[in-house]
């Protein structure tokens, strides 16, 4: 059986950081600009997949900012099959935020940089907290925070 390789891709607004993992191995790595989340993501997501030279059985992970729910990890695999990715695991980058920081354990995590998130589970539920976007929220973010600070230098 051949090996299954990772391509895993932490996808935000300040930047994007990929890797490629094969049997426990950094295959290699790229960092690019992040995504632009008034634009749809998945195009944005495939054009950076195809900039990696990607082995063949290569599973696609990515947690990324802009996503809106009716987003399909289907969507990004019938643009980037072509490039060797043969399964696409695709969810919002609080998830993925939550998951590296907390595991499965209860609790809460705040993802603050160009936008902010919070993301809390709980026994028996789940709530996220703002990650809208610089228009409708995204209150204490980097780009709240310069926004507010031009505010205040133009007053």
């Amino acid at each position: 059986m051949a090996a299954v390789n990772v391509l895993a891709m932490d996808a935000g607004q300040t930047g994007v950081r990929a890797r490629i993992v094969s049997a426990g191995n950094k295959i290699s790595e790229i960092q690019c600009a992040g995504v632009l989340s008034d634009r749809p993501v998945v195009p944005q997501l495939a054009a950076i997949v195809s900039q990696v030279e990607i082995p063949t059985n290569t599973v696609l992970a990515v947690g990324s900012s802009g996503l809106a729910d009716d987003v399909k990890a289907a969507d990004l695999l019938a643009l980037v099959q072509k490039f060797g990715i043969t399964k696409v695991l695709l969810t919002h980058d609080s998830v993925t935020s939550y998951l590296g920081a907390l595991g499965d354990e209860p609790g809460a995590v705040v993802a603050s940089g160009t936008g902010v998130v919070t993301l809390a589970l709980g026994e028996k539920s789940m709530t996220r907290v703002d990650g809208w976007g610089y228009i409708l929220g995204d209150a204490g973010s980097g780009f709240w925070i310069g926004r507010a600070g031009f505010d205040a230098v133009l007053r």
